[in-house]
């Protein structure tokens, strides 16, 4: 797992509690194109130019999950990320695009888009 510089601090200590301890940061201040490319895990970011299939084609890349929570705070964010990982579906992001939202998530594969609601 790969957190970009606005996720990365906040979201360490709070993954470590759940168990969660192989965690790097994302490259800092290069083209999203790089960041990608160096991420040694599914990226996490709040970054919504990330969620642009065509320029990030799903299979093309280790996957990408784009918190696109509106508003909010680190913990709203950070409990929405959790509830995705809690919904059985966390290792569909490998390769894929997910985007989660308040009350669902999308998974975008190089087979389409399936919209998944958290229970």
């Amino acid at each position: 797992m790969c957190l970009d510089e606005h996720l990365f601090d906040s979201f360490v200590p709070r993954l470590k509690r759940h168990g969660r301890h192989k965690v790097s940061p994302a490259r800092y201040g290069v083209a999203d194109v790089t960041v990608l490319r160096s991420a040694d895990g599914i990226l996490i970011t709040r970054d919504r130019g990330f969620d642009d299939a065509r320029r990030f084609p799903p299979g093309t890349h280790k996957g990408i999950v784009v918190i696109a929570v509106s508003g909010g705070d680190v913990k709203r964010w950070f409990s929405v990320f959790l509830r995705f990982l809690r919904s059985g579906h966390g290792s569909d992001a490998e390769g894929s695009i997910v985007v989660l939202h308040d009350r669902d998530f999308l998974i975008r594969t190089s087979d389409g888009t399936q919209t998944f609601r958290y229970e």
